[in-house]
């Protein structure tokens, strides 16, 4: 009897070890609990199909510590992943994964995805990533993806780049961006955009650009701008133009202008209007132009107005022209003004006309003199204007003209 007790002691720390073993392996191996029982009463064999469990008293966990199961190799690992593959490491097998795959992998897994790693990602299932995953990538492994890839792309995970990495991509990489894309991207990752990846972007792409995004641009990446670029972005946006931002606009993307971009821009950064910016304008730009506008740009910009601009510049924006402005103009230029625009003249821009410019003016310019301009000349200058003028004057603007 105590014999076949020590056999049965000896099967039950053996079973219990395989057990414990198949647990570690995770081999499915479902063991009922009616199947575990105790030897037969007086010994003997189980039944077939049953697995004998120990005695009542004795232990029925690990053997102590230190002593391996009979029947267990010692090389089988007891816990964790596989050697050679650390804890939190990206699936082995990107290239396969579909963009449900890639979604459903934790998003702190992407911190480590290596450059070549993110090679092997199809395109396609680039589609599932999220802003949360994107936000962890190293901006050396975000710069490496492909013109395809970036594309791929879903427009929501954009929403989780930083400035370092944006700043990090190549331009060849984000030419396929889409307006979709490029809304929503912080305007703070905005702040690192380069000046080439300004010059890869679709024109498209400016069409949902915010002021907000425009405000983060910096200077000199908006010297990159193109006319067709410029042409695309809202006119609100453009209220949030800087002065230093306007400076660096070159003059081949003035006239991507149009009249209702320039009338969001706020008057106090047009002094930095330069001449050849200012001749750039579209004709129609000027004729939509306030006084307060006028009044912001300097002498020297005034005196580059074209003829065809003067044609169409709106009368009420001479309101905003000063003495200096006007002795900037040449003898053509006065000429050019019709009588709405001159009646909008200040008195004194008025009276600050060069006798030549007083002399260029026509007869029919004589309608739109006001008493008030009139009287502001002194009778020196009213000399210079031609007779043919004074003529076509009302009995009260020659007494106006007359001291």
């Amino acid at each position: 009897m105590n014999a076949n007790r020590n056999s049965h002691g000896i099967q039950r720390w053996v079973l219990a070890g395989l057990a414990l073993a198949c647990a570690t392996l995770s081999l499915a191996i479902p063991i009922s609990a009616s199947a575990v029982e105790g030897p037969p009463p007086g010994g003997g064999v189980p039944p077939a199909g049953t697995v004998t469990g120990p005695p009542a008293g004795t232990p029925t966990g690990a053997p102590p510590s230190g002593v391996v199961p009979s029947g267990i190799p010692s090389s089988i690992p007891t816990g964790g992943p596989p050697a050679g593959i650390p804890s939190g490491a990206m699936p082995s097998n990107l290239g396969a994964l579909t963009p449900d795959g890639l979604a459903g992998i934790d998003p702190s897994k992407f911190a480590g995805l290596t450059a070549a790693q993110l090679d092997a990602l199809k395109p396609s299932a680039l589609s599932g990533l999220s802003a949360e995953q994107l936000a962890n990538m190293k901006p050396a492994s975000l710069g490496s993806l492909s013109a395809a890839q970036f594309s791929s792309l879903p427009p929501a995970s954009l929403a989780g780049l930083k400035p370092a990495q944006l700043g990090a991509m190549v331009p060849s990489e984000i030419k396929g961006m889409t307006a979709e894309m490029f809304d929503a991207i912080p305007a703070a990752a905005l702040s690192a955009l380069t000046f080439d990846q300004m010059l890869a972007l679709k024109p498209a792409v400016m069409q949902r650009i915010s002021a907000e995004q425009i405000a983060a641009l910096s200077s000199q990446v908006m010297g990159a701008l193109s006319k067709d670029q410029l042409a695309r972005i809202p006119a609100e946006a453009l209220s949030a133009l800087r002065a230093g931002q306007l400076d660096k606009l070159s003059p081949q993307a003035f006239p991507g202008f149009s009249p209702d971009q320039f009338m969001d821009l706020k008057p106090a950064i047009l002094s930095v209007i330069d001449p050849k910016q200012f001749m750039a304008l579209k004709p129609a730009v000027l004729g939509i132009m306030t006084a307060e506008q006028f009044a912001a740009f300097t002498p020297a910009t005034v005196k580059s107005i074209t003829l065809p601009q003067i044609d169409n510049l709106a009368p009420a924006a001479l309101a905003g022209m000063s003495g200096a402005d006007i002795k900037a103009l040449t003898d053509a230029k006065i000429a050019k003004l019709d009588a709405a625009q001159i009646s909008n003249l200040p008195p004194a821009s008025f009276a600050a006309m060069k006798p030549s410019q007083l002399g260029a003016m026509a007869p029919a310019d004589a309608v739109g003199m006001t008493i008030q301009q009139l009287e502001a000349l002194s009778s020196k200058q009213a000399d210079f204007i031609k007779p043919a003028v004074v003529n076509a004057m009302t009995a009260e603007q020659k007494a106006a003209l007359t001291p």
